[in-house]
């Protein structure tokens, strides 16, 4: 599960540029390819631990940066800010 959850970031960011854990597209697409379990939330993109935890063990590796996106006007219950990732580094792209 750990190659297909990674490769599916490195794709999704190749793609999109970037990638939060707030992302419906990206979570429901996370879910059905690496098959994680997800805890359902009434707004925004489904929980998924896996995802949080491989995007940020990518971070800590080096293969991604990250940056703090401040969320206003969310209803309650709504996180106040998402780390967004992205690409630390071109030779990581392969």
């Amino acid at each position: 599960m750990k190659d297909k959850a990674r490769k599916l970031i490195l794709e999704w960011i190749k793609k999109q540029h970037s990638v939060d854990t707030l992302d419906v597209s990206f979570i429901n697409e996370f879910e059905m390819v690496t098959g994680a379990a997800v805890s359902i939330k009434m707004y925004g993109a489904n929980h998924c631990r896996y995802a949080a935890k491989t995007l940020n063990d990518m971070y800590k590796e080096g293969v991604l940066g990250r940056s703090c996106l401040g969320i206003t006007n969310a209803p309650s219950g709504f996180p106040k800010w998402v780390y967004s990732y992205y690409m630390a580094a071109p030779h990581h792209w392969q």
